[in-house]
């Protein structure tokens, strides 16, 4: 292959005796490679191959494109994407394709008699039209290379030491501007005199952004948006606003360039830029008082999502991470409650950010995955560091819920996915470690809501749970005390354990029947003598299940086959008894399931349905009768067998 087409050349891409260029390029890549495959590492020639391969792949582009790297440079180079610029790409005209009537001796400037003008003519009518400039998301219609050319424009211009060029360049001058020195009169005089065209400043960009520079009165900045109503399309000139001219300014610049944006057909509003740390804390409270109900409208911020939205997806977090997070809550406070500055949402309630910062992140309409399915963590460790105590996941609300609370108490819908739920979830318990244990002010434990809502999140709960709640304390266990995943965890005196949470209550049809097991697997093979302890009214686990249909009896006994033989304490009846009345007013479905549980646990105990001293039950009226009494706590058949 290499003796047909990798003669001459000597590896150049084009060759001068009439091969193939790319046949030869792929010959003598396989020449090289060949080389290196039967080579020793040990070799010179072995590295001088892999040199002139490394060199023919740099060449030719085929490096592989590192965009993490590459941005990273650009960041570091420009700043973030939000302070930068679009750049338009640089056409020379030696690049453009030639017309074949254009005749290459024509030069501008040079009139050309005769033929000469015909053919002239004729190519300028084929050659194609000018490029329509169309605005990017941003508005930017002033990029780096025509600021360059417009101050290059300015310095040259005849007019050059006159007050408004000198203003309209008064970052290049050598002895900078006083305001106290402008006379502000005469350049309202000759505002109209700025030859815009013929500097490269149509829309007067760069002139106003000067001038917002130099703190100006509103009056000026008013006369110079009626004379160049577009060039506060551009959100840089409201970023100038905000770090250099008075607030009147910043408020006229945003009643301004929300108008023109729109008129241009650029419908999301500034607040999708709300994040920006060129946006003051008071400016940002302006934009959400302007337009509040523009937070959550998708319709507002690029890519369809909400400026909400856009902040709390953690992708775009800029400058000081204290103002930061300030400028989040206003915007959870004015979503949640169409107003800004009051803290008072009726009612004697105080509003709670991180309450509503986490209903919001979990809700079904969240779309701040957009911008990276788990960068929502970036906006949780911004609340923590920038809140003045680090203990923004601590609050308890008016309903005594702390944030994790009000996580667990709504269904599992949202757009995290399983691996983003999970993350959250360990976020807040490593941030809080006594809210793994910490309960409902109706004295349920966070993860019977956990499991009850759906929120596959139950082995991450219990490895932040101490031991005395997982396996209770152990009589003689030295390690009763010791905790798992959390320090310093005290429980009240008496109360139930980890397994008994899980089984008082419902499980979410999210688990399913299988999703369920795995639950209870996790639970007694992790913690296996908790199945033989009561709760605080004296139910064992496999009460709580078989009354709230776990379906999980079978790993209950396996684990403490004991636990058949002792009633339950709040209607005296055995484990098999409970099952037998569970069938009544269900499905014929259910009513199969529970009878398969029936002959489970009659299987496992048969004895039992000899004991002269079982319970009786009057199904008809629903009242319990005991007939007998247990001789010092014994099981009944226990005292059968004696």
């Amino acid at each position: 292959f290499y003796v047909l087409f990798g003669q001459g050349g000597r590896g150049r891409e084009r060759t001068d005796d009439g091969q193939d260029p790319f046949m030869h390029g792929v010959a003598y890549d396989l020449a090289l490679w060949s080389n290196m495959l039967f080579t020793s590492p040990g070799s010179i020639w072995f590295w001088m191959n892999a040199g002139r391969l490394r060199n023919r792949r740099q060449n030719r582009g085929w490096r592989r494109n590192n965009n993490a790297n590459a941005n990273a440079n650009v960041e570091h180079v420009e700043g973030p994407p939000e302070h930068r610029q679009a750049e338009l790409p640089i056409i020379n005209d030696e690049d453009q394709p030639r017309n074949e009537n254009e005749n290459p001796n024509i030069e501008e400037g040079v009139q050309v008699q005769g033929e000469d003008q015909d053919v002239q003519a004729q190519a300028q009518a084929q050659a194609p039209a000018p490029r329509e400039v169309h605005h990017n998301p941003n508005g930017n219609i002033l990029n780096r290379r025509n600021s360059m050319e417009i101050l290059q424009n300015i310095e040259a211009h005849e007019r050059a030491s006159s007050l408004l060029f000198r203003i309209a360049r008064c970052e290049a001058l050598t002895r900078p501007l006083i305001r106290a020195e402008i006379d502000w009169n005469l350049l309202r005089a000759d505002l109209s005199t700025y030859p815009s065209a013929q500097l490269g400043d149509e829309y007067g960009v760069f002139l106003l952004a000067n001038i917002l520079r130099m703190d100006p009165p509103c009056e000026i900045v008013k006369e110079t948006l009626k004379l160049y109503p577009k060039s506060c399309i551009d959100m840089d000139l409201f970023y100038a606003a905000c770090q250099y001219s008075s607030d009147d300014v910043v408020q006229l610049l945003i009643k301004r360039t929300m108008k023109a944006r729109k008129n241009e057909g650029i419908y999301w509003s500034m607040l999708a830029l709300l994040g920006d740390a060129r946006i003051r804390l008071r400016h940002a409270k302006m934009l959400l008082q302007y337009t509040p109900l523009a937070v959550v409208d998708p319709s507002h911020g690029p890519f369809g999502v909400s400026p909400l939205d856009r902040m709390m997806s953690g992708a775009f977090i800029h400058g000081d991470t204290e103002e930061w997070v300030t400028k989040l809550k206003l915007a959870l406070r004015t979503a949640e409650t169409g107003k800004v500055d009051d803290m008072d949402v009726g009612g004697n309630k105080f509003f709670y950010p991180f309450h509503a910062l986490l209903r919001r992140l979990t809700s079904s309409d969240f779309m701040g995955v957009e911008f990276g399915a788990l960068a929502f963590a970036n906006c949780l460790s911004a609340c923590v560091d920038g809140e003045q105590d680090h203990r923004p996941f601590h609050q308890l609300n008016n309903d005594g819920f702390l944030p994790l609370h009000s996580l667990f108490a709504q269904e599992c819908n949202t757009n995290l996915g399983t691996i983003g739920e999970r993350k959250l979830v360990k976020f807040l318990l490593n941030t809080n470690k006594l809210s793994a244990t910490t309960r409902y002010p109706d004295g349920r434990g966070v993860i019977r809501l956990a499991v009850e809502n759906g929120w596959p999140v139950y082995d991450i709960i219990a490895s932040h749970c101490p031991k005395e709640y997982t396996e209770g304390r152990v009589v003689g266990d030295a390690g009763a005390d010791s905790l798992t995943g959390a320090d310093n965890v005290h429980l009240p005196q008496g109360h139930d354990l980890l397994i008994h949470d899980i089984l008082n209550g419902p499980y979410n049809s999210r688990f399913g029947v299988y999703g369920a097991r795995q639950l209870i697997k996790y639970t007694l093979k992790n913690y296996p003598t908790s199945a033989s302890k009561p709760d605080m009214q004296g139910q064992f686990p496999i009460h709580l299940a078989i009354q709230n249909n776990w379906p999980c009896h079978d790993l209950i006994v396996s684990a403490a086959p004991h636990a058949l033989e002792i009633p339950n304490s709040t209607n005296c009846l055995y484990p098999f008894q409970m099952a037998a009345l569970s069938c009544n007013g269900v499905n014929r479905n259910g009513r199969i399931s529970q009878l398969g549980m029936l002959y489970e646990l009659i299987r496992e105990g048969p004895l039992l349905l000899d004991v002269r001293e079982a319970v009786q039950v009057d199904v008809r009226q629903g009242n319990k009768l005991r007939s007998g009494s247990s001789l010092n706590g014994e099981p009944a058949l226990k005292r059968k067998r004696d």
